[in-house]
């Protein structure tokens, strides 16, 4: 049988041996997104195969091992996005903060800096931040 995406007796046979969506999408040649959404119009479920979720003592374990959320999560063959929700919702802390650290400014001093001639840039630069971010921040300062 010819690999077709559209074929929806070819869809319902790959999954009925048990192939993943990013299996039938690498078999018909398209990508996982679109093997999902054609399943999804053909009426199909696809196959999901949930992994199974360590302890709370073992996670935490792992983790004070590791130190690291995408070392854990390679571990475990999930996704960092999931390993950082079951530690989540395990209780356990990840290291650091998700994004950038916010950088505290003082909005007086760049009034004060801008007042002398000082370009945004010179002063976003010397504080580590975007010139847009200094201006919305000072912007929205009050005065």
């Amino acid at each position: 049988m010819k690999a077709r995406i559209d074929d929806r007796d070819w869809c319902a046979a790959r999954l009925a041996a048990g192939d993943t969506v990013a299996a039938i999408g690498t078999a018909a040649g398209v990508s996982r997104q679109t093997a999902s959404t054609w399943l999804k119009r053909h009426g199909l479920q696809a196959n999901h195969r949930p992994r199974k979720r360590p302890s709370v003592e073992q996670m935490a374990a792992d983790y004070e091992r590791t130190r690291s959320i995408r070392t854990l999560a390679d571990e475990y063959k999930i996704s960092p996005a999931v390993m950082r929700t079951w530690l989540f919702e395990a209780g356990i802390d990840p290291l650091g903060t998700p994004g950038r650290p916010r950088v505290d400014i003082d909005v007086a001093d760049v009034r004060q800096r801008q007042a002398r001639g000082e370009t945004w840039s010179t002063i976003a630069d010397e504080l580590g931040i975007a010139v847009d971010t200094l201006r919305r921040r000072v912007d929205g300062a009050p005065t």
